[in-house]
């Protein structure tokens, strides 16, 4: 084998190395954060969708109290209408506890970096709705994008790897 020949498969090896340390330790961790960051936006649109649910059958039921207590004539029956019993998820669907809610006219409803802000429930539903088409417009998008944009480079990068195989095996021969 001549000297050129042995330089070239050191460089073609120096470049495949180059590639492989590309490929695992920038562009993996790059699509697995898009990845992560596009679920984390999905979450947050299901999250809300849910609570819209939640808000419309609030407001069914509410309504069917408000009916039944306005035939009703005693106050005492009257005040306990207003208020609301309900089963409360505690996290992920797996536990539930009993609730009453005193006033079922007003929710806080998770406006984003920490902040609650007490809503009537057309308003709440309303925000909902404006946060949804933001989420699922812009920012998931974007999200999307970036991940499209991420996985096409692995596969160009996994494509000039495969070429640098080519080349090396046939320089070997």
């Amino acid at each position: 084998m001549m000297d050129t020949d042995r330089t070239s498969l050191e460089e073609l090896s120096s470049k495949r190395k180059e590639y492989t340390e590309f490929l695992e330790n920038i562009l993996q961790p790059q699509h697995k954060i898009a990845i992560s960051l596009r679920d984390e936006v999905q979450s947050e649109i299901k999250e809300y969708q849910e609570l819209r649910s939640q808000i419309t059958i609030l407001r069914i039921k509410h309504e069917n109290k408000d009916g039944e207590s306005s035939s009703s004539s005693s106050s005492s029956s009257s005040n306990s209408k207003k208020e609301l019993e309900s089963l409360v998820d505690l996290g992920h669907e797996i536990a539930y506890s009993r609730a009453v809610v005193p006033n079922p006219n007003a929710i806080f409803v998770n406006v984003g970096m920490g902040f609650h802000v007490e809503f009537t429930l057309e308003e709440a539903i309303y925000f909902i709705n404006r946060r949804v088409s933001y989420l699922t417009n812009d920012v998931l998008a974007g999200r999307i994008e970036k991940v499209e944009t991420v996985a096409n480079h692995l596969k160009d990068s996994l494509a000039i790897m495969k070429s640098l195989d080519d080349e090396f095996q046939m320089m070997r021969l």
